[in-house]
């Protein structure tokens, strides 16, 4: 008898076996499986956003525009003068905090706007 069970399970064993290599599963007839279904496609995002970068470097020229309204071309060339001197960071600071022609012209929208 126990070689009987055994040999059912060894024939049970191999059908499920051929119907694996077959692409089958366990599926009940006419339900869906895994292979159904199609994957959504990835989208990939990239690590820093480009709209995130365009915010960011538009902050900074309204930030120094409003600086430069703020203190007037001398009193804004008197401070990066002595960003200058100090040296180190400030120094970087400095050539960063330059006028350029997006500051200017953003500076001189907003001293229309706001005074």
């Amino acid at each position: 008898m126990a070689s009987h069970v055994s040999k059912e399970f060894e024939d049970r064993l191999g059908r499920i076996a051929r119907r694996h290599k077959a692409g089958g599963g366990f599926e009940a007839a006419g339900a869906l499986g895994r292979l159904d279904h199609a994957k959504p496609p990835v989208h990939r995002r990239l690590a820093f956003p480009l709209q995130a970068s365009l915010f960011l470097l538009l902050g900074f020229f309204l930030f120094k525009a409003a600086l430069m309204m703020q203190a007037g071309a001398d009193g804004y060339a008197l401070r990066l003068t002595h960003l200058r001197m100090d040296g180190g960071i400030d120094a970087v600071v400095a050539v960063l905090m330059e006028p350029d022609v997006i500051s200017r012209n953003l500076s001189g929208l907003l001293a229309q706007v706001l005074r």
